[in-house]
Formats: structure tokens, C-alpha cells, sequence
């Protein structure tokens, strides 16, 4: 992963983590949905959006490019 980031270290022992894969056809989709209730709940600052919305712009042209090969 390109993108060290510290979330991963604040989970605890007991918590569940999900890990999408950005040849997954719905991650883009589910990134973007994340984002929508985070807007809706105001959970977050808009650096942390609009770094999950380039995640899920990387995904989704990964995706692009491994169907054109």
C-alpha cells in the first residue's frame, strides 16, 4: 500500500476491520457511500474526505485500466 496511514494502528484488539481491494467493482462505490455519511454525520474533517475520495478515484481508474488490458 502506498498509503501508510495510522488508522490501522488506533484499532483495538476486539474491533472488526474490512480491507477493500481496489479491483473490487463495488470499492470505489462503497468508498464513496463511507464519504456520504461522514458528510450527512459531519464525522470528519475534509482532509480525511478528500483523501478517501482520491482513494476511491485511484480505484476506480485501476479498474478502468485493468479492463482496457
Amino acid at each position: 500500500m502506498s498509503n501508510k496511514s495510522t488508522a490501522l494502528n488506533k484499532v483495538a484488539d476486539d474491533e472488526e476491520v474490512f480491507a477493500l481491494r481496489g479491483r473490487d467493482l463495488a470499492a470505489p462505490q462503497t468508498v464513496c457511500f463511507w464519504i456520504c455519511q461522514n458528510i450527512i454525520n459531519d464525522e470528519c474533517g475534509d482532509e480525511k474526505l478528500r483523501g478517501a475520495l482520491e482513494s476511491a478515484l485511484r480505484m476506480r481508474r485501476h479498474q478502468l485500466r485493468r479492463a482496457a488490458d
